[in-house]
């Protein structure tokens, strides 16, 4: 193998790493995008939200394409209150599920 067909086969894994990690930051700031959006059409304003890497409340099961967070949200009276949300699912879903703590 010459030197040019090694550089060509390095630059084509070198795009194709660039592409997945591309993607997959887009996605997840769609996903977040998703809990902004969910909090201000419910009616919330997000004092905290964390995407946990090992706990995922009562979502046990979820796709590659769905994050779970855990958010702190509060109401117009400022009453605050946790809440588990998975996000996104099957062909760039919308989709939110909500399971509240208290």
């Amino acid at each position: 193998m010459d030197a040019l067909a090694a550089l060509s086969i390095i630059g084509a894994f070198g795009a194709i790493v660039f592409v997945v990690i591309f993607y997959d930051i887009k996605r997840q700031e769609r996903l977040r995008g998703l809990v902004d959006l969910w909090a201000e059409q419910s009616g919330y304003h997000i004092v905290e939200c964390e995407k946990p890497w090992l706990r995922m409340g009562p979502y046990w099961l979820k796709s590659k394409s769905q994050n779970i967070y855990r958010v702190v949200v509060a109401d117009a009276r400022g009453h605050q209150r946790c809440a588990w949300l998975r996000c996104g699912g099957a062909l760039w879903s919308d989709n939110v599920d909500v399971e509240w703590e208290d």
